[in-house]
């Protein structure tokens, strides 16, 4: 029965149209000795050449149109696409983490670099997103619940790194990756 669900959500959401641009909450990486992730707001989303755009709306219909204000991701910058149902949400990993663009400079310290952003639509436009998200980054496995018709990211076993008596946790590994300190 749960296979039977799950190729049913797939197939839904194989149908499903991409569009051209997207609207949804973005949440970037705590940064400025905030130790929560930052609400930005109201974003539109599209696809520009090899890159998404990311424009802060004003309000429900106006925008500026000032490309100095837009984040721009490189499409070859994303490594890693995870959805999680509670919000919903759609994480996008950066690899290497990217220097802050547009509004974005105004949410992150200087030196520090964005390691991932949460795109959080509506329930009901979270399909519409993925199949757009999905048409734009086809080189990636989006991953997340099959009840949404994705495909479930592998468990990883835990890990550490050892050398000369110092052992770095799974956790030190990922804040060495986006570019943060730790505790020794």
């Amino acid at each position: 029965r749960c296979e039977a669900e799950a190729a049913a959500a797939a197939a839904a959401l194989a149908v499903e149209v991409p569009q051209t641009s997207v609207m949804c909450q973005l949440t970037l990486p705590p940064s400025r000795g905030i130790a929560l992730p930052q609400v930005v707001g109201q974003v539109q989303v599209w696809r520009q050449e090899d890159s998404l755009h990311c424009l802060v709306l004003v309000d429900e219909q106006e925008y500026t149109e000032d490309e100095h204000e837009d984040l721009i991701i490189p499409i070859g910058g994303i490594s890693a696409v995870d959805v999680k149902v509670e919000g919903p949400s759609v994480i996008l990993t950066l690899s290497p983490p990217l220097a802050p663009t547009g509004f974005a400079v105004d949410f992150m310290a200087e030196g520090h670099r964005i390691s991932m952003v949460s795109l959080s639509p509506s329930p009901q436009e979270l399909r519409s997103l993925l199949a757009t998200l999905m048409s734009w980054l086809g080189h990636l496995t989006v991953h997340g619940p099959r009840s949404l018709g994705l495909v479930p990211r592998p468990v990883k076993e835990p890990f550490a790194l050892r050398f000369q008596g110092t052992v770095l946790e799974e956790r030190d590994v990922d804040l060495l990756e986006d570019e943060q300190w730790f505790n020794d």
